[in-house]
């Protein structure tokens, strides 16, 4: 339930905001502030929260990608981009 309400918070916000969120879960990993693991979630919950955000977040996702992340970021940004056909 915790879960559920957390989500819905997130989704009140701006697309972009929603982008942010989530590659910054992605980010601070699986120990980190605001992770899923706090919810007896895995990280791959941030993945499908972005695919969830479907087409429209694109362009915020892909401007994500210009920036210093952490290795693997990238990469899972990229399989997001794929899985949202862009």
């Amino acid at each position: 339930m915790a879960f559920q309400s957390a989500i819905q918070a997130v989704q009140q916000k701006p697309l972009y905001e929603q982008v942010e969120h989530w590659i910054t879960v992605i980010e601070r990993g699986e120990f980190g502030e605001g992770s899923m693991r706090s919810f007896l979630k895995t990280d791959y919950e941030a993945y499908e929260q972005l695919v969830k955000l479907g087409t429209p977040a694109i362009p915020h996702i892909q401007q994500h990608l210009n920036n210093s992340l952490k290795p693997d970021t990238p990469y899972i940004l990229q399989m997001v981009l794929k899985d949202l056909n862009a």
